[in-house]
Order: structure tokens, then C-alpha cells, then sequence
């Protein structure tokens, strides 16, 4: 019986990541058809464990039901961002207080290490005059910035908060990936987002509550002000028609399913 469940489970997690998996890379395009029959066929499983990934991607807000059946890819838009932005603003301020008194040493400094990631990812981009981030840069970036607020999350030992961020971050991820106000460098973005990154961190160092939630909530508004700068930017630059979908290297999609796998097993120890 345990190996028959391990093998559902096994099934159902194959299913959700490739379903994820092509919906970041663009694969699957928005209002594209998620068909439980096909993907059965194609991993060689039943249809329940499909099923109950396509119902997991639907619960995560990245597939939403289809008129006469079925799901589709979620559109990403700018009102769904801002109020995930907002919701994950609210519960990871109060973490973050939470977590203040509770981070080890270890933990700081392993804060302190993600947030470098930023800077050298600037220094890199200068370096080559890029005005695009993309491949392993973009991994980096994508990573730490997961990688530093899950830790927090942690931390903080609300894991009710921790599982519903871990489901948000990933709508979040989708449709905030990449996205710069045009206002500014690609350099200057990301030094702006090492900073705010390297506040939390300090004032965590410091273990003042009070200060890393004000930092956490300067990073969050940022963040809003930023993405609707972005979307107005490829509003005009494509005639006002939806932007396009993003386009997340299958290797970064992995990496950060794993690290809210670990998460997931964390909520439930």
C-alpha cells in the first residue's frame, strides 16, 4: 500500500512540474488548454494524479477553468500582481518580526550571502553591458531572492504563513519575472534591489523587529511601484495588448520547485 501511495505521489509531482515547467518557459501559452488525457498519455500515468496536479496549478492561481470544461493557462495581469504583492506584503512584514528574534547566527549570514548575489549579478551586468537579464544571471537572481524570503518565512515558525507565501511566490514568480521600470539601468535595478535586499538583512543582523518589517515593507512597495512602471511601459510598447508571457529558463523553475518542495516538507514536520 505505501509503495502504491508513494507512486501516486511520485505521478502527481512529475505532473505538476511539467505542467509548471512549460507554463513558465512559455510552452504553454495564457488561455492555452491544459488536457489531462494528453499529459496522462505522455508521462505514461492515469489521469487521477494529472487531475490532481491540474487542481493543485488551479488552487496556485496559474490555471483557471475553462467554458465547457477543462482549465487554461491563467493571463497574467497587473491587478493580480499588485494583489499578490500586496497579500505577501502584508503576512512577510509580520514574519519578518517574528523572525528577528528567532534567526540564528548561521542563518544571518547565509541572508547576507543571498543578497550579495545582487550585487555581484550588477557588477556582472555592468561589466558586460547588458541591458537583459537572462540564463544562469537570471537564475541567480531569481534563486536568492526566493531563497532569502523562504528562509525568513522559516524562521519566522508560522508554517500556515510559510505554505500560503510558498503558493503565492509562485504566481508571484510568474508574473514578476524580470520586470524593471525601463526609468532606470538594468544596474541600477539591480543595485536598488541588493540594497533593499541588504537592509532586511542588517537590521535582522541587529535584531530589530521593528526596522527589518519597515525595510520589509520599503522592499514590497518598490516592488508594486516598479511592476506597474514596467506594465506601462509594455502596454505602449505593445500597442496595448497583453505583454508578453515570461520566459523562465526550465533549470530556474526546477531549482526553485525544489526549494518550495523543502518548504512544503517543513510545513508539515
Amino acid at each position: 500500500m505505501a509503495s502504491k501511495k508513494g507512486s501516486a505521489k511520485s505521478c502527481r509531482v512529475s505532473a505538476y512540474t511539467t505542467i509548471r515547467d512549460r507554463i513558465m518557459s512559455g510552452q504553454l501559452l495564457p488561455s492555452g488548454r491544459v488536457s489531462d488525457f494528453k499529459l496522462a498519455r505522455e508521462l505514461k500515468t492515469s489521469r487521477t494524479p494529472v487531475r490532481e496536479a491540474i487542481k493543485q496549478l488551479h488552487g496556485e492561481g496559474l490555471l483557471e477553468p475553462r467554458k465547457g470544461g477543462g482549465y487554461i493557462v491563467k493571463r497574467p495581469s497587473v491587478e493580480d500582481f499588485a494583489e499578490l504583492l500586496q497579500i505577501r506584503r502584508l503576512l512577510e512584514c509580520f514574519a519578518v518580526e517574528q523572525a528577528a528574534s528567532r534567526l540564528t547566527d548561521e542563518q544571518i549570514d547565509q541572508l547576507a550571502e543571498y543578497c550579495k548575489v545582487f550585487r555581484d549579478t550588477a557588477r556582472a551586468v555592468r561589466a558586460a553591458k547588458l541591458t537583459v537579464l537572462d540564463g544562469e544571471l537570471a537564475c541567480r537572481v531569481e534563486l536568492a531572492d526566493a531563497s532569502f524570503h523562504l528562509l525568513i518565512l522559516r524562521a519566522a515558525g508560522n508554517r500556515r504563513i510559510l505554505k500560503v507565501v510558498s503558493d503565492l511566490q509562485i504566481m508571484t514568480q510568474y508574473f514578476g519575472h524580470r520586470r524593471y521600470t525601463p526609468e532606470w539601468s538594468l544596474t541600477t535595478n539591480l543595485g536598488i534591489e541588493y540594497l533593499q535586499h541588504a537592509r532586511v538583512a542588517r537590521a535582522l543582523r541587529k535584531r530589530d523587529a521593528v526596522q527589518a518589517k519597515r525595510m520589509m515593507e520599503s522592499m514590497f512597495d518598490s516592488g508594486e511601484y516598479v511592476m506597474k512602471k514596467h506594465a506601462k511601459f509594455l502596454e505602449h510598447q505593445h500597442g496595448g495588448k497583453s505583454p508578453p508571457v515570461p520566459d523562465w529558463p526550465a533549470e530556474l523553475s526546477r531549482r526553485i520547485h525544489g526549494l518550495e518542495m523543502e518548504s512544503e516538507g517543513y510545513t508539515r514536520r
